[in-house]
């Protein structure tokens, strides 16, 4: 595919409505859109100035395009749609918006919360908010994520795109392989993933068949369809059972 660039949209740093916004002064990352009746509306994380002891923080806002000219700002929030998580929470330092989601007359947002590190600069994890003011402001599910690090995936949850097929939700999104160090500087090594949830909210990613359905062997017992398959690594961790529902 080829792109036509038709320039650029929005500068925090010379933006200027009049409103004055301390928590906007640079930066205008990770941007997801939700299209609205009258709007584009992009969410985006920004940045205050660096603290003194060098350390960042970015806030997640939004602005609205026109929907006619997309390079036509209308308007910017006069605050974050969500507040820092408090100490030692997964979203002490930072929210970056990752996917926005409206499902009836809620809209999801997922988000990569961002915390500082000693030995590494920082980790994430997943976090989920909901919005039924048309996406102005939004109210965390709760204090910690709803996909964070674990024994197989140790390290940096972040980048959540999510999805809905049918009644089921897909959530793509990366997950930290190890830090290496990089010229004298920690990086992550990250895959890309997937996990799959029914709700929205409680996601199965880690399971023996998580990455593969294989080899597949149906028969009828009783009148019913049953399927025996294998999972992750060609059937390294054994086989399943499936059964098929009645429509």
């Amino acid at each position: 595919m080829k792109w036509k660039k038709l320039g650029q949209v929005f500068n925090p740093t010379t933006w200027n409505d009049g409103l004055k916004r301390d928590w906007m002064k640079s930066h205008s990352q990770s941007v997801s859109t939700l299209i609205k009746d009258d709007c584009v509306r992009v969410y985006f994380s920004c940045r205050p100035k660096r603290e003194k002891s060098g350390g960042m923080t970015s806030n997640t806002t939004w602005l609205d395009l026109d929907k006619n000219d997309l390079t036509k700002v209308l308007r910017v929030s006069d605050k974050p749609i969500l507040p820092l998580g408090n100490l030692g929470s997964f979203d002490e330092h930072s929210i970056y918006p990752s996917s926005v989601i409206q499902v009836d007359d809620e809209i999801k947002f997922y988000y990569a919360g961002w915390y500082r590190c000693k030995s590494v600069p920082f980790n994430c994890a997943i976090g989920l908010a909901t919005s039924k003011d048309g996406g102005d402001t939004f109210k965390k599910f709760n204090l910690g994520p709803i996909l964070g690090p674990s024994s197989k995936e140790p390290f940096v949850i972040s980048g959540p795109k999510i999805r809905k097929f049918g009644d089921n939700y897909t959530l793509y999104y990366l997950a930290g392989n190890k830090w290496i160090n990089h010229n004298g500087k920690p990086e992550v090594i990250y895959k890309l993933r997937m996990a799959f949830s029914q709700d929205g909210i409680n996601y199965s990613n880690y399971g023996w068949d998580s990455e593969m359905h294989h080899y597949p062997h149906v028969f009828n017992l009783d009148n019913k369809w049953y399927m025996l398959y294998n999972g992750n690594e060609f059937g390294k961790y054994g086989f399943g059972l499936a059964i098929l529902e009645d429509e």
